[in-house]
């Protein structure tokens, strides 16, 4: 309307609609989703607000927005990129495809490969390849200190099985200790209060 009035344009053709506030802010935000101009952070960004405005699902909002759920998904996911990485992202420095393989990784790590991005005109292969290697190290790392953990938990089961007619059980991450009498767990509290 404020187009054709600049333009002098007195008469157009339109639908006027009774629509309620709430109604109003959801069709401008769909229609700002569907502008062929909107960054991968702006889009994710709209998304989410039609998500928290309107209580709705993934599916619900694929439906609305008449893209695939995998998509909202994964541009949604882009929200949890540090904001360093967004920036390269609105500033078309890296791409969606580049930012989506980074998600998931810690701050540092995805600072480094955006800054190898630019700098080296990374392709989405290679981000993705590079990312995968890094959470596949960063998961092997997580096991190892698990497993030392789990192993630390033996060794205090096995100086608790020395206590005579004590009983003890040992999950992944606990022990039980049931006792028969105060013997046992006198001679635990003397050991434990032992310098």
């Amino acid at each position: 309307l404020r187009a054709t009035k600049m333009a002098g344009i007195e008469k157009i053709r339109a639908i006027v609609a009774d629509i309620d506030k709430n109604r109003v802010r959801e069709l401008s935000l769909i229609e700002n989703i569907q502008r062929e101009n909107l960054n991968s952070i702006e889009l994710a960004v709209s998304l989410q607000e039609l998500i928290d405005e309107h209580k709705l699902t993934h599916d619900e909002l694929s439906n609305i927005v008449k893209k695939s759920r995998s998509y909202i998904t994964n541009t949604l996911r882009l929200l949890q990129l540090d904001e360093y990485v967004k920036d390269k992202l609105m500033q078309n420095k890296i791409s969606y495809g580049h930012a989506k393989a980074l998600v998931g990784l810690d701050i540092s790590e995805q600072q480094k490969i955006t800054d190898s991005i630019v700098g080296q005109k990374l392709s989405v292969r290679d981000v993705e390849e590079m990312a995968t290697k890094l959470k596949s190290d960063a998961k092997k790392t997580e096991k190892t200190a698990y497993n030392e953990k789990k192993l630390k938990l033996s060794n205090l089961v096995d100086a608790l099985d020395l206590i005579d007619g004590l009983r003890v059980r040992k999950t992944h991450s606990s022990i039980t200790i049931f006792f028969e009498n105060q013997t046992q767990i006198d001679k635990i509290s003397a050991s434990l209060t032992r310098e």
